[in-house]
């Protein structure tokens, strides 16, 4: 089975099996952040468009659909940047809820939420999952690094209003960097601000793949008790993401691990335990598929992950 804009299903701690659906091509995105797993954004942009057709996404979830498949609990919509760069947005969710009886999330850095309509495209959302690092201007242009048409104060309240709009659940995830947003002063500003926005639940997440920048680090020994203290029902995330999954819908195992690694780099011992090989197995696979340049393998944190190219 050929799927264009599918990946997964992935098995995660907080979503169950999660299919996502790919809006907007590789690192087409209005941030540059420094812990991206997908790497650095060569050039971010603020372009809102059908970055890829609708009517393909459409097609590959029929597809998904109309044949055995694994055990899939949400759709999840993601992108290999923003997914609310993705101009039928709400065109999509629409076809979802009226063809599938599973609900939809959405993983975005948020920021587009400061427009009205962008807020209406993203209203019937049944998960929306934002990020929101930081509320400081500086630390937010060092550790994001925005496109230069967004502002900082435009998101927050833009996020505000569409707590108080939006059909479905909010969990708002807090990605923390040594140096950067660790210290008490952003962790005491950020918790006003959450207090405000009262999402029905805060994550906190830390930099275990490997990031844009080799000097993104995770907060050392202690911080998650630290930060519980600002901020009392924040979870945190460990390994998210690392259960196994299916290669079984697509027609080659290296075409699976490229599908899988572009959206989501995964370890080499995760490939292995999925498809059911040795380890040894697994990265003399990846290391060919390396040769020929369809993956990169880094080294991160003693674990081998698999990144798509």
């Amino acid at each position: 089975m050929t799927m264009r804009h599918l990946f997964g299903p992935i098995l995660s701690r907080r979503l169950g099996h999660s299919l996502g659906i790919n809006l907007v091509p590789r690192k087409t995105c209005n941030y540059s952040c420094v812990y991206c797993q997908l790497g650095a954004t060569g050039k971010t942009t603020g372009e809102i468009r059908e970055h890829v057709p609708l009517e393909e996404v459409k097609e590959d979830l029929e597809l998904f659909f109309s044949k055995p498949h694994p055990e899939t609990d949400i759709l999840t919509l993601i992108g290999d940047g923003e997914p609310l760069l993705f101009s039928p947005l709400g065109e999509l969710v629409d076809f979802i809820k009226a063809r599938y009886s599973l609900p939809t999330a959405l993983i975005t850095n948020g920021s587009l939420l400061a427009l009205e309509e962008r807020r209406r495209a993203s209203k019937r959302v049944d998960l929306l999952l934002p990020t929101l690092d930081t509320v400081v201007e500086e630390t937010w242009r060092k550790i994001n690094r925005p496109w230069e048409g967004l502002s900082l104060e435009a998101y927050l309240e833009g996020l505000l209003l569409h707590r108080r709009e939006m059909e479905g659940r909010m969990w708002a995830e807090v990605m923390v960097v040594a140096g950067v947003n660790d210290n008490d002063r952003e962790l005491e500003l950020l918790a006003a601000y959450l207090d405000r926005l009262r999402p029905d639940r805060i994550f906190l997440n830390l930099p275990v793949r490997p990031p844009a920048e080799s000097w993104v680090k995770s907060p050392g020994e202690g911080f998650a008790e630290r930060i519980r203290r600002w901020i009392p029902g924040i979870e945190g995330l460990g390994d998210e993401g690392e259960g196994k999954m299916d290669p079984s819908l697509y027609d080659t195992w290296q075409g699976w691990v490229r599908a899988v690694a572009l959206s989501h780099p995964v370890t080499v011992d995760l490939l292995a335990a999925s498809s059911r090989i040795s380890p040894e197995e697994a990265l003399e696979r990846v290391k060919e598929m390396e040769r020929r340049g369809e993956v990169l393998l880094i080294l991160h944190a003693g674990k081998t992950f698999v990144r798509g190219v």
